[in-house]
């Protein structure tokens, strides 16, 4: 049975309308399939607990919307073996639909859903923090970019700009707000609780399981969802003028050779930090919640995803 998820609030509202020309499609071809429309944030979390109450169940599930739908299905599964994941992105930034090579093509990609020839096993991190733990399939993070998902996803801006059909600018926007303003982050990582890396100034640290977050930025271009790893990206002792220059490197991943801009590979990073954090996974934050010490590691489970 096929399972679709649909946020239709995704691309700037225009979820509906792709959906009609979907079903459309699946009524041509007679597929048996139920359809979910989220209603708010958590909504797509419960609807993939339901799916999964039934342990004897083997769903396909397929998700329409953007990074962070997704990430709530992954993580409201109540178990992953015997799920299939197909995906088609209508979100803002899908960043997992670039690393995987997902077209826009919303018809050919479900085509590809329906008739399946090839499949992947694809890792997810795992993200802990505050006594709870949350899985992610692009990327998780602290210090600049965390922030910046924190001011967009909690303030009315991104609705306002969404109508306007110009919601990627609002990023932009509170990027340059928040490059202005944001404190460096004092601490140290923990790496496979093995080497200690201690810094004075981090600006932002990503972790990837995908090359790319933000919208297309390659912070981790040696990234690869099937080898078992995190990649972490860490950017310290860098001055705000200069994260102007470094940014537009890191989309076609060149700023791995700028000074300042370290790539570890590991297993697990735990870290810890004299000042409270705000922590993004697969680009959403909670409101009003930082932390002082988050782990990241890579789950020895896999979850199985249709490719073509």
């Amino acid at each position: 049975m096929y399972h679709f998820i649909i946020n239709s609030h995704a691309k700037s509202r225009l979820g509906h309308r792709i959906w009609n020309d979907i079903e459309r499609y699946l009524r041509e071809q007679k597929f048996e399939y139920k359809k979910y429309f989220t209603r708010e944030a958590g909504h797509a979390a419960r609807v993939a607990n339901q799916i999964t109450s039934n342990m004897e169940d083997a769903p396909t599930i397929v998700v329409l919307g953007g990074d962070g739908t997704l990430n709530e299905v992954l993580n409201g599964l109540r178990y992953l073996d015997g799920v299939t994941l197909g995906y088609i992105p209508i979100g803002s930034s899908n960043d997992f639909a670039r690393g995987m090579d997902i077209s826009k093509d919303y018809l050919k990609e479900l085509h590809k859903i329906m008739y399946p020839k090839r499949f992947m096993r694809l890792d997810y991190g795992v993200a802990t923090y505050g006594g709870k733990s949350k899985r992610f399939l692009v990327s998780s993070g602290i210090g600049f970019d965390a922030a910046v998902c924190h001011e967009v996803n909690h303030s009315p801006l991104k609705k306002i700009m969404n109508r306007l059909r110009i919601g990627k600018l609002t990023y932009g926007l509170v990027a340059i707000k928040q490059l202005a303003g944001i404190p460096y982050i004092k601490g140290k990582i923990i790496i496979d609780d093995k080497k200690v890396k201690t810094f004075d100034k981090i600006f932002f640290s990503s972790v990837h399981v995908q090359k790319y977050e933000g919208g297309g930025f390659m912070f981790c271009p040696e990234a690869d969802a099937t080898d078992g790893y995190i990649d972490l990206c860490v950017a310290e002792n860098i001055t705000r003028s200069r994260v102007l220059s470094i940014l537009p490197s890191a989309k076609k991943g060149k700023h791995v050779t700028c000074s300042g801009i370290h790539i570890y590979r590991c297993k697990k990073a735990v870290f810890q930090m004299r000042r409270k954090q705000f922590v993004h996974i697969d680009g959403e934050t909670e409101e009003k919640t930082m932390f002082t010490e988050v782990r990241f590691e890579t789950s020895p489970d896999t979850i199985r995803f249709i490719i073509g």
